[in-house]
């Protein structure tokens, strides 16, 4: 019997756990890179004139969006670059999808 108890005690921190990190994903971009429909690993990411990172093996970076409104995108690869230009306000999330192979139509959905 003692041990419903406990699990009742566990409960509340489990949804503050959960609340922190949903308020947590504010402000941020997640970017997948493919080329040709296959994932891009190692692409050169700027945003606003800033080196932010390389995609990883999935194709993907995370990055803190630190400020709000217009953004400029950049990725480059031995192949040459594209830019991207996004806007987003204070604590949205930005999902951004790009084939290199057509970058002009990037994918940009704001939360």
């Amino acid at each position: 019997m003692t041990q419903v108890f406990r699990a009742w005690r566990v409960l509340p921190a489990l949804i503050l756990l959960m609340l922190v990190q949903s308020v947590s994903a504010d402000d941020d971009l997640l970017v997948y890179v493919f080329n040709g429909g296959v994932v891009a690993e190692g692409v050169t990411i700027m945003l606003d004139g800033q080196d932010v990172g390389r995609t990883r093996q999935d194709g993907s970076l995370f990055v803190d969006l630190d400020t709000d409104g217009l953004h400029v995108l950049k990725l480059a690869t031995a192949d040459g670059e594209e830019v991207i230009r996004f806007s987003a306000g204070s604590g949205q999330l930005v999902d951004l999808i790009v084939d290199l192979a057509s970058a002009s139509e990037a994918k940009v959905d704001v939360y």
